[in-house]
């Protein structure tokens, strides 16, 4: 769609998106998203573009999703927390500490189960110089049972002609699980995305990772 740029890439914590230039037949970078919910100790990847509807008043529509790769932080026996307090002030800051510790450990636990969507509402970028950083909507995808949920390791859409998408993660103990991409009915044509399914793969011999999916 010559309404957007040619490529989008993911990684260190962006979302990138290029441009080709006829002229020297280069990739030319024409925006760079922030997309780190934890700076340093997340960035995206397995990034995929969802299928959109192929009726005629939606199919401009631009959808990105990826999962994130998440760098665990260092023991909470490390550092200041591994010390013993001798103070009252130190053992206010070490509470401070551990209770940071615990929010940043939450956090990432929930990012690296989840999926991430960046996409534009019906009728954004109609113009072939529109930087679509500039007003991209974002979204969570997690899983409703997120506290029995395993990390992701993969991530692929499909598309089903004109009725809807679909996102389909893998994860590290061998689950498959299935989201619905679709608009709803009014006006606006917001997107929706839905829960449909969860299989769990059972290997006749120990477990599985599913580490890569295609179309």
């Amino acid at each position: 769609n010559n309404q957007w740029p040619d490529v989008a890439s993911a990684g260190r914590g962006y979302l990138h998106f290029w441009s080709h230039d006829k002229d020297d037949d280069t990739l030319q970078r024409v925006a760079a998203l922030p997309a780190s919910p934890v700076p340093g100790q997340t960035s995206p990847t397995s990034l995929v573009q969802v299928p959109t509807t192929s009726n005629g008043a939606t199919n401009n529509r631009l959808i990105l999703a990826a999962r994130y790769n998440v760098k665990e932080p260092p023991p909470s026996g490390s550092g200041m927390l591994r010390l013993a307090a001798q103070t009252e002030d130190q053992r206010q800051r070490q509470a401070r500490a551990q209770a940071q510790d615990q929010m940043i450990r939450g956090t990432l636990n929930r990012v690296a189960k989840s999926i991430q969507v960046w996409y534009t509402t019906n009728g954004n970028g109609n113009s072939a110089n529109t930087n679509p950083a500039s007003f991209l909507q974002t979204k969570v995808l997690e899983p409703h049972d997120n506290n029995n949920a395993s990390t992701l390791m993969s991530l692929v859409a499909l598309g089903r002609g004109s009725e809807s998408s679909w996102l389909i993660s893998g994860d590290v103990a061998g689950g498959l699980r299935i989201w619905n991409v679709s608009e709803d009915s009014n006006q606006n044509q917001e997107l929706v995305f839905r829960e449909q399914a969860y299989f769990q793969l059972q290997p006749l011999s120990g477990g599985c990772s599913i580490s890569c999916l295609h179309t």
